[in-house]
């Protein structure tokens, strides 16, 4: 789970930061990890975890309608979190090294949703920014997020079989 390979990540520095800002944090894991016991933060006071193996219909574009603010890695969820307006941090350790291994359509930073973190102390400081004052969030990264929103929907074109052809031709 990336958050625990933040650097000076601190779980119990965590815990206490979620209790005194009055925080949840709920989490999930890609349905593909295997590793969903080794990482687990659970302590089902501040932090839940949602666990797709025991609740396999449970639908994670449903509930980003019922959250505030958005912590992710590469998951498809922050583009769906954009039409929801959510302000998003991004965190990606590993970005260099997922970058070399597996690749992105696009660059992974080229237009970021979002600030990209490596450290638990930025992490904590932009929780509290974003919680505190969406606004903030919105202003600075409405242009990036429109760029996105453009380049994954088209309200207008019915078509989307044709761009989905032609981008895997494009890629063969």
């Amino acid at each position: 789970m990336p958050i625990i390979k933040l650097k000076d990540f601190n779980i119990k520095d965590f815990r206490l930061f979620l209790k005194e800002n009055n925080i949840t944090f709920v989490y999930s894991r890609h349905s593909i990890n295997s590793k969903f016991d080794k990482d687990c933060i659970e302590d089902k006071e501040n932090i839940f975890f949602i666990n797709t193996k025991k609740n396999p219909l449970f639908d994670t574009t449903k509930y980003l309608r019922s959250i505030d603010l958005l912590i992710n890695d590469c998951s498809s969820t922050s583009i769906e979190s954009l039409f929801l307006n959510l302000p998003q941090i991004n965190i990606f350790p590993d970005l260099k090294k997922y970058t070399r291994k597996s690749g992105f359509l696009n660059e992974y930073n080229e237009n970021p949703t979002g600030p990209i973190l490596n450290n638990y102390s930025q992490l904590k400081k932009f929780i509290k920014l974003y919680l505190n004052n969406p606004s903030i969030y919105k202003k600075k990264y409405k242009m990036n997020n429109s760029i996105e929103k453009k380049r994954y929907y088209d309200l207008y074109n019915y078509n989307s079989n044709y761009f989905c052809y032609n981008f895997i031709k494009s890629l063969l």
